[in-house]
């Protein structure tokens, strides 16, 4: 419900202004649920929230008392009662109103008329209905300035052996572009390494050390957890020796190094050796998915060339 936080106006006039959207647009909002949501969340307080809530719904349904109790003030929490087809909201953080300059308590979702309130609205029915918490991410529908919000839906009841009423959402902010490139590294389908040159006496590059890598680029250098790859030299040689990795064609364009190596039993990957304003960037690519037919991507329609 972010969306409210466009200005400092009161909610009737919000809503005015958002009346020009259709009643029953819906907005683009991504969303996550089961197991898939621990792999998902950033924040550190949402995923504190989920932890609690499977931890009580080992033993009973989860109950607004228990996730109150653990709750921190620094919280950004949104909570909607079920009122026949819709939701009263019946309590906003303090960190929630600093953060959209709104106060929405005592307000019914019907009343904020525009796409991401009427998907959030869906979503309540799903998790409440599922009794399944829901994790969603998506960009406020009222914002000018696209911030992107993560949002961990929690269904919680008043006792512990009646059914869910209450829709608690913990919400966080990813309007940071640190923490979205971070959510991009960490989720690649492509190995990335970032590496910082290590220069000899003449200003020349002699080697490079290691800063990070993304877990696509340890599970496709089959490193184990408790080995560290300090350089690219010590890198090459791993992939040399230990992979038993063999070269199969180089080439190079500008500041890029490209490797094409064939790997036991047929396998093939792309090494990329980047020099981007003094740092070095590694990519790994799988080579049987850069031969995935276009029309398997989720874009085709998008770049126009499904059937």
């Amino acid at each position: 419900m972010s969306d409210v936080a466009r200005s400092r106006e009161p909610v009737s006039t919000v809503v005015e202004a958002a009346a020009a959207e259709a009643p029953n647009s819906r907005a683009p909002i991504q969303t996550w649920r089961g197991k898939q949501i621990t792999d998902q969340i950033h924040s550190r307080s949402l995923d504190a929230a989920h932890r609690s809530w499977l931890f009580h719904r080992v033993s009973r349904q989860p109950r607004l008392r228990d996730m109150f109790s653990a709750a921190s003030s620094l919280d950004q929490t949104l909570l909607a009662m079920k009122a026949g087809n819709e939701y009263l909201i019946v309590s906003q953080s303090e960190a929630y109103i600093a953060s959209v300059g709104r106060d929405l308590r005592g307000c019914l979702t019907s009343e904020l008329k525009f796409a991401t309130a009427n998907s959030l609205r869906e979503l309540y029915d799903e998790s409440l209905g599922a009794q399944q918490p829901i994790y969603a991410r998506y960009i406020s529908s009222l914002s000018q300035k696209h911030t992107y919000w993560e949002c961990l839906i929690l269904p919680v009841s008043a006792e512990e052996r009646s059914k869910p009423v209450f829709a608690l959402s913990y919400l966080a902010t990813l309007s940071d572009k640190v923490d979205v490139l971070q959510i991009l590294f960490e989720r690649s389908l492509i190995g990335i390494l970032a590496a910082v040159p290590i220069m000899d006496g003449r200003q020349k590059t002699d080697d490079a050390r290691i800063l990070t890598l993304n877990p696509k680029a340890r599970s496709i250098l089959q490193l184990p957890p408790n080995r560290i790859l300090h350089t690219v030299g010590e890198l090459l040689r791993y992939i040399r020796d230990d992979l038993k990795w063999s070269i199969a064609k180089t080439s190079s364009q500008e500041q890029t190094t490209t490797v094409e190596y064939l790997a036991p039993p047929k396998e093939e990957f792309k090494v990329a050796i980047e020099l981007i304003n003094q740092f070095i960037l590694i990519s790994i690519t799988e080579r049987e998915h850069e031969r995935e037919q276009p029309q398997s991507s989720p874009f085709a329609r998008l770049l126009g060339i499904s059937s």
